[in-house]
């Protein structure tokens, strides 16, 4: 083994540092040799405090309590049955389920085994000695550095020794330092996670309310024990049916929303984070009321002021104003998939009212007989909420007519007067325009549609106004009549005039604007011959690649591999530079401020990878702190979405975002959830290539449509104005002789 030991390390040698040319020989030959060594011997490093480091071949046919007397009789250990061996970057204790993960390189530490590390750790926070306390409670919790908490079989053990009890008993105690009652909290957080013990076993009111008192405080208290108490919450909200109730009858939510007004980041993400949790659990009308309460107590304001005033957010945070966002989106989905009743007597009073604001002449429509409602732009005169029978876009339709009709007065009886003095064929019909306006402005804003458990896009506008929506529809429908009599539009062109509108809101929603104003204001700037050169332009360039002319496809064929090279190029050096991942837990949830890090070595054959990483830094790890590597020859396929093994662990959560990969025998995945979907497609493209496999991401599709485009517009830039001809020109045949050459 030792021989095959050098002839393997010489060959990663030759393969790394001196680039050879026959690599593909050297790749076959070390994974021959490998099947003998590495698939029955991992080379990692043990390290034991007061201990020299060595260098250990751990032998997989041995049983783990062997392997442990062996290490103890180097160290001259007594009693090895006490040992046991962990990661040292994760604390995950090795057991023989787990111990197939081990890879070459890893770094592991002979510690307690899970009975004693538990009963020691339950010792050491119950003494009166702070100085033991704090140190064992910081282990515990991971607060500096990885927790012994996030391991699943000593959780379990800690729990069954009442551990969760010894934890509680600290923070209600009185005389206790806010520092320890904040490790108490995040240590107690941790444990409830795994599930081996229920929120409503472990929470009793007085512990409750002790929590309240720490997350209700307005001013003068601790931030570190604020956040881990609204944290706490926020988990016992989620989890918890009987004790959500208690939550929600005892928290001030004055007091959360003035956290905001910290400037710690962490501690405004809890806040937050808590606000959607207790209004995610609330039924529709009484999420309306508390959101109305929000509003009152002036929380959109503060959000926007921590938008706008803050350093770059935080993804989580980021999350989480997208979550709030969908949350105020999500009351108006009743609306939408609700047919009126023709007959329902308060609508169709408030269609009455708007009626008589267009005409403002009451009396004179009742001497000359009932309404007609067709004057407004209705198929059905007599009885206009016929014309909402389609859902969506349901009452919502009505309910955004009658609030721009009360709110907007002055517009709205603009809009109709206008129209009702035209030609009939050119009038824009209110009405049935509504109609469409509301249903493409709910597809464009994913009203009713799942929360996405990843998702950070969301609009700032929404934090500006309680009637984000409703003032939405209000200016596009503003827009919608200019650009009616810009293209001077008949009936017959009313859905290409629906498509304009439709592309003009979507360019101006993916700027972003912070308010209505500043989105009114972009929408109107664009004139309907502006947007219509836009177009035009768009088109244009898009017309170089879809030119079917013989030159053109001769030379888009001979520029496509250059290009396809370079955008793969692009990602692997995305991979390069590497990226941290979300650790998630086994609820399928992420974990908070858990991340690990992988990037791709210089010479693009190793994946170098560290686990159980306490947040990010904004200088990436160095390559050789990453402890884990994974050579890419050993890879043997690629899984992403619906094949992902993710998906039982994670129930659906992340279908979109998930891929692995698979390695050596025991087909092992290294799991992968991707931060975003640009990510995923920048991974998966890189890794594809790597392993001899086609980019078909869209993402590659539209990078590599994009600079196609340009360097077919470079190569043909002397051509401008020149008729391409679909074939080229005939060769002249050759002369009869050569005597016009003439030398010196």
């Amino acid at each position: 083994n030792h021989k095959l030991d050098s002839i393997v390390n010489l060959f990663y040698f030759i393969e790394t540092v001196l680039q050879i040319e026959h690599k593909s020989k050297i790749i076959i030959l070390k994974t021959k040799l490998a099947i003998m060594t590495t698939d029955t011997v991992k080379r990692v490093a043990i390290k034991k405090d007061g201990y020299f480091h060595i260098l250990y071949q751990l032998n997989t046919t041995s049983t783990l309590s062997e392997v442990v007397k062996d290490i103890c009789a180097k160290w001259t250990l007594n009693r090895p049955e006490q040992y046991a061996l962990q990661y040292l970057d994760s604390k995950l204790y090795i057991t023989e389920e787990n111990r197939a993960e081990i890879r070459d390189g890893d770094i592991l530490t002979v510690t307690f085994n899970v009975e004693l590390a538990a009963a020691r750790f339950l010792s050491d926070i119950e003494q009166p000695d702070q100085a033991i306390k704090r140190k064992a409670l910081d282990e515990l919790a991971g607060i500096t550095g990885p927790g012994q908490a996030e391991d699943s079989m000593f959780a379990k053990e800690f729990v069954q020794r009442n551990g969760i009890t010894a934890l509680v008993r600290i923070i209600e105690s009185v005389g206790e330092p806010n520092d320890v009652i904040a490790q108490s909290m995040a240590a107690l957080q941790e444990l409830l996670e795994h599930g081996f013990i229920s929120w409503d076993q472990s929470v009793n009111p007085k512990f409750l309310d002790k929590v309240l008192a720490f997350a209700n405080k307005p001013d003068g208290g601790d931030p570190r024990v604020i956040q881990k108490a609204l944290s706490l919450l926020d988990n016992i909200v989620t989890v918890s049916k009987t004790l959500f109730v208690l939550v929600m009858n005892k928290v001030v939510i004055e007091n959360i929303i003035h956290q905001l007004k910290s400037n710690d980041p962490q501690l405004q993400l809890s806040a937050v984070s808590l606000i959607n949790s207790i209004m995610a659990r609330m039924e529709h009308e009484n999420r309306k009321k508390f959101s109305n309460g929000l509003v009152s107590k002036g929380y959109t304001e503060i959000l926007q002021k921590v938008i706008s005033t803050s350093a770059p957010l935080s993804s989580e945070m980021n999350h989480q104003l997208y979550i709030y966002q969908s949350l105020l989106l999500s009351m108006l989905e009743p609306l939408l998939n609700t047919k009126p009743d023709p007959h329902d007597t308060e609508l169709n009073n408030d269609l009455m009212n708007i009626y008589n604001i267009a005409f403002d002449s009451a009396s004179k429509e009742r001497a000359l007989g009932r309404p007609d409602f067709k004057k407004l732009g209705f198929e059905n005169g007599d009885l206009p909420l016929k014309d909402f029978e389609e859902s969506p876009p349901g009452v919502l339709a009505c309910e955004v007519m009658v609030y721009f009709a009360s709110k907007h007065q002055d517009q709205y009886v603009k809009i109709i007067l206008e129209n009702s003095v035209r030609d009939e064929e050119y009038q824009c019909p209110f009405g049935r325009c509504t109609k469409q306006l509301t249903k493409m402005l709910a597809e464009s804003l994913n009203v009713g549609a799942p929360i996405s458990e990843t998702s950070e896009e969301y609009q700032p506008m929404f934090f500006s106004s309680p009637h984000c929506f409703q003032e939405l529809y209000s200016v596009t429908v503003q827009l919608l009549n200019k650009t009616w009599k810009e293209m001077r539009a008949t009936a017959a062109d009313f859905n290409r005039v629906i498509s304009v509108v439709k592309d003009q809101i979507k360019r101006v929603l993916n700027e972003k604007p912070e308010t209505i104003d500043k989105l009114k204001t972009k929408a109107f700037s664009l004139t309907y011959q502006q947007f219509l050169k836009l177009m035009q332009q768009e088109a244009q360039e898009r017309n170089i690649l879809d030119s079917q002319t013989k030159p053109v496809m001769e030379l888009r064929e001979q520029v496509e591999p250059e290009i396809r090279e370079l955008v793969r190029q692009q990602r692997l050096a995305q991979l390069v530079e590497g990226e941290y991942f979300k650790q998630v837990d086994f609820r399928g949830k992420f974990k908070s401020d858990k991340y690990w890090y992988c990037c791709l070595s210089s010479n693009h054959r190793f994946l170098h990878y560290a686990t159980d990483l306490s947040g990010k830094d904004n200088t990436p790890p160095s390559i050789d702190a990453l402890p884990h590597k994974l050579p890419l020859a050993d890879v043997s396929k690629l899984e992403l979405g619906k094949d992902s093994t993710h998906l039982k662990a994670m129930k659906k959560n992340f279908v979109n975002l998930t891929f692995s990969l698979f390695h050596g025998q025991e087909e092992q995945p290294l799991d992968f959830v991707a931060p975003n979907e640009q990510m995923l497609y920048v991974w998966v493209d890189g890794l594809s290539s790597l392993l001899g496999k086609e980019m078909i991401s869209k993402a590659f599709q539209e990078d590599l449509d994009m600079l196609l485009n340009m360097e077919m517009k470079l190569r043909l830039l002397d051509l401008e104005d020149v008729p391409i001809p679909d074939v080229p020109p005939p060769v002249p045949r050759e002369p009869d002789n050569y005597d016009f050459f003439y030398g010196e």
